[in-house]
């Protein structure tokens, strides 16, 4: 009833063509989530979680800017970032999620992360590098999130990898949908011992809609994910307890989803005119007054 209710406001308020375009708009199944950076959804330091209860907090100055659609935040690449907090428990998740967001990157003279968070053994994030000739514009990928539970292996020894991949020019001064997702596929293993399961991660990114990685790293045991103690950062990175690593340039539309997106998904995402469909009305009763062009 409630659904039904906000879609006849918004059919009222908003024209068909562009009730229509909301319509087709993100995929909200497993959305955990979402940081639109609107500047009325950014209050007193406080970045609104318009679709779950994670709202964020604005560390240095970022200032609201046109985004790709309607507001975004630029950071100035010197002490700019949100802090996520720790995502509640959604570490327990994060064998299986997706990281999404459009950037745009004038330039970039070193190493800075869009977003991480690395604990102990919990890491997650992507980290821009740019340097001389094909360093340039490298995405590394930082994945741990992992503790090995196998019978023969200590409960606290933790594992996981690091990855680098090249990828095209980002740094070009143009908006760029950059998406981060990961699988954990098990397998039965038949042997003379009888059968054993293997699990095995397989990340991806996208950029543009381009696939850029495509890997698999076998585990042995049986993965285990605990919540993340330190806060997920979006525009820098915390290390050994210092904030560093901060983001040059624009971020807007941040999304965070407990389950890998599909192809169609993501392209879905891609090329849909609003930030935040129709569907949603039910999640936020103000949707109308939140729908966001592209610009």
């Amino acid at each position: 009833m409630k659904k039904s209710f906000y879609a006849s406001i918004i059919c009222l308020i908003i024209p068909t063509a562009a009730y229509n375009v909301a319509a087709q708009s993100i995929v909200t199944d497993g959305l955990e989530s979402y940081w639109n950076f609107e500047k009325n959804t950014i209050i007193a330091g406080k970045v609104k979680d318009i679709w779950g209860e994670t709202d964020g907090k604005l560390m240095g100055k970022p200032k609201s800017v046109p985004g790709y659609y309607g507001d975004a935040l630029e950071f100035d690449g010197l002490d700019d970032f949100v802090n996520l907090t720790n995502l509640g428990n959604f570490g327990e998740q994060v064998g299986t999620s997706t990281f999404e967001a459009w950037v745009k990157i004038g330039h970039n003279n070193g190493e800075m992360s869009l977003f991480s968070v690395e604990d102990e053994c919990q890491k997650w994030g992507l980290k821009i590098h740019s340097g001389n000739n094909k360093e340039k514009d490298r995405i590394r990928q930082i994945y741990g999130s992992l503790v090995d539970i196998g019978e023969d292996v200590p409960e606290d020894r933790c594992q996981g990898y690091v990855s680098m991949r090249f990828t095209p020019v980002i740094s070009d001064g143009k908006w760029h949908h950059v998406v981060y997702t990961r699988d954990v596929h098990t397998r039965n293993i038949v042997g003379n011992d009888g059968i054993r399961q293997r699990h095995s991660y397989k990340p991806l990114i996208y950029i543009d809609t381009n696939l850029i990685s495509v890997s698999v790293w076998r585990m042995l045991h049986s993965p285990k994910y605990i919540p993340f103690v330190n806060p997920v950062y979006l525009g820098a990175a915390k290390i050994r307890g210092i904030d560093s690593q901060f983001f040059k340039g624009v971020i807007d539309e941040v999304r965070i989803y407990n389950r890998p997106l599909s192809e169609e998904e993501l392209t879905q995402n891609y090329k849909a005119d609003a930030g935040l469909g129709v569907e949603s009305a039910e999640k936020l009763p103000v949707v109308w007054g939140n729908l966001k062009s592209k610009r």
